[in-house]
């Protein structure tokens, strides 16, 4: 039987916070924005012309050639196949006539609202071919007879009854659709820990500003476009190697990595949710999700310093550079508090989506109190390695669970 779930309303209000500035810029400007800063700032702050070389021609080609063949390596179809829309787009746009370039847009929305819209499945899936048609599309389109591409082209003018304004390019039926799709990317950029949507977000609105400009500033944001695409396959590399993509915590990898950089003096913490293993054969692994998610948004704001990290399973584990025992008690003790203040409902699976005009009394399970067990130990003579201090720290967050859970020993 399904169980739906929620955080409290006090919570509510902290995730919608994080979501805006956390998420949604961090995934926005990082790292597929900096281009468009860079370019923002030659185009308003410098009056020059853009370099008459082979490399400025082909930087954009070999950037989205890379960014193609890296997302595909990785499994990142839906940004694998926008990549190669644009890039097939962005030749065809120096080929045709004014009259084509409403179908050519139509054509790359049509393949960003796919790409938006449909779930992450690999190149080898049913989502690959759905998403290849506007591709395909793109890669044909000058082969196009030109009165099958006015025919088109008409269709589409057609599509929304609405006068545009004169310095809208395109369609006012094509520009909803990509404004549909900047919608769905801005839902899945707060929801998910990938660069991918914010990647596609900028990119595809840089492509928007392609079709609206000439000369010099049509060859900048080419390159911008480029090496935005680039750096976003670059960085959903990185985060498939380095960061868990339930919680959005850095995972075991970076842990490692983390631990044979540190030197010097150091706390190693290690933080376990009490009586999972319980709670998700009570409430099913949906729930047990959302509480390791609420617990790793709480782990993520840790202060004294401190960096969480997803070690495995419900377990947890917190670095504090250059910081002893006594220095992170309190803050440690302070994160055990604040994640057992956080109140987790459990709804009743029948439950209305909308409430009631006359409600009744609800069947809900009520409030689960979700705790944590930290174990802290430090850098010393008798721990001089990171294997043994966190082996001390398991050893203390062993000896919090004996007494009683829901606290530190350190």
């Amino acid at each position: 039987m399904p169980i739906n779930y929620t955080v409290g309303k006090c919570n509510e209000w902290t995730l919608v916070v994080r979501g805006v500035v956390g998420l949604v810029l961090g995934r926005l400007l990082w790292p597929a924005g900096l281009p468009v800063a860079a370019a923002v700032v030659f185009l308003v702050g410098f009056d020059a012309d853009v370099p008459e070389t082979i490399w400025w021609t082909m930087a954009p080609h070999i950037c989205l050639g890379i960014s193609t063949l890296i997302t595909a390596r990785f499994g990142f179809s839906r940004a694998a196949l926008m990549s190669a829309s644009l890039w097939i787009a962005g030749v065809s746009l120096t080929k045709i006539g004014p009259y084509d370039l409403n179908t050519l847009a139509a054509l790359v929305a049509l393949s960003l609202v796919i790409a938006s819209a449909l779930p992450e499945r690999g190149l080898k899936s049913w989502t690959t071919i759905v998403s290849a048609f506007p591709v395909l599309g793109l890669a044909t389109f000058l082969a196009w007879p030109s009165g099958f591409r006015a025919q088109i082209d008409t269709w589409l003018a057609h599509l929304a009854r609405i006068a545009g304004p004169d310095w809208l390019h395109i369609s006012v039926g094509v520009a909803a659709i990509y404004a549909v799709a900047a919608g769905i990317l801005l839902y899945r950029m707060i929801k998910a820990h990938s660069p991918v949507e914010g990647g596609l977000l900028i990119t595809s609105g840089l492509w928007l500003a392609i079709i609206h400009t000439t000369d010099v500033t049509q060859d900048v944001l080419w390159v911008t476009l480029g090496l935005s695409m680039f750096l976003m396959s670059i960085e959903s590399s990185h985060a498939l190697a380095f960061m868990d993509d339930l919680t959005g915590l850095p995972g075991r990898r970076a842990l490692e990595r983390t631990l044979q950089s540190l030197t010097g003096q150091y706390t190693l913490a290690m933080v376990d949710i009490d009586r999972f293993k319980k709670f998700n054969d009570k409430y099913g692994h949906d729930a047990g999700d959302e509480v390791l998610r609420m617990v790793a948004a709480q782990l993520r704001d840790v202060t004294g310093g401190g960096r969480a990290y997803r070690y495995g399973g419900e377990e947890f584990t917190v670095v504090f550079p250059g910081r002893d025992v006594s220095e992170v008690t309190e803050h440690l003790e302070a994160l055990r508090v604040e994640i057992a203040g956080h109140p987790f409902v459990i709804r009743s699976p029948d439950r209305p989506k909308a409430p009631p005009k006359k409600p009744k009394r609800g069947k809900g399970k009520g409030g689960v109190k979700v705790t944590v067990s930290i174990g802290a130990a430090e850098r010393s003579d008798k721990a001089p390695d990171t294997a043994s201090v966190l082996k001390n720290a398991d050893k203390k967050l062993y000896q919090a669970k004996r007494n009683g859970r829901n606290r530190l020993a350190a």
